[in-house]
């Protein structure tokens, strides 16, 4: 929502009864699997790394997961996708368009952002976007 001054203000109801968090440095997903246990919503994850990615991913994502894009990886797995990676980075896709497997082992609640990025690349329009739902923010990776 904007405000009359042109500051984009969170909704003023919460989108989740539960309390949010954001996981940074994600791996496979360890913490995002405890903080959920003790009773927080994961709206999203950061990972550069694609085989925890996709093991984050397959355990707590979902196929319908907003999987953003950051650059390329140069470490050997990321050279295995590049082909693949060129054509999507800097956008947002489904988990499912990426990693065929996301979410095969539902958990709980999946969580609906994960950047597959540095964490260095993420800008605060996307985190409030992912913590908050803000309207008219980037969701696209620079």
């Amino acid at each position: 929502m904007q405000s009359s001054s042109g500051l984009f203000l969170p909704p003023k109801q919460r989108r989740y009864s539960e309390p949010i968090a954001l996981d940074l440095y994600a791996g496979c997903g360890g913490f995002s699997l405890g903080i959920k246990q003790a009773g927080f919503h994961v709206v999203g994850a950061v990972e550069w790394w694609p085989a925890a990615a996709e093991t984050y991913l397959y355990n707590l994502g979902s196929a319908e997961t907003k999987l953003h894009m950051g650059r390329t990886p140069s470490d050997e797995a990321g050279k295995k996708l590049a082909k693949h990676w060129e054509k999507i980075a800097g956008t947002t896709v489904l988990a499912k368009d990426f990693f065929p497997s996301a979410g095969g082992n539902q958990l709980s609640t999946a969580t609906e952002h994960f950047w597959l990025s540095d964490v260095s690349e993420l800008t605060g329009n996307e985190i409030l976007e992912a913590l908050v739902g803000c309207s008219g923010l980037s969701s696209l990776l620079k």
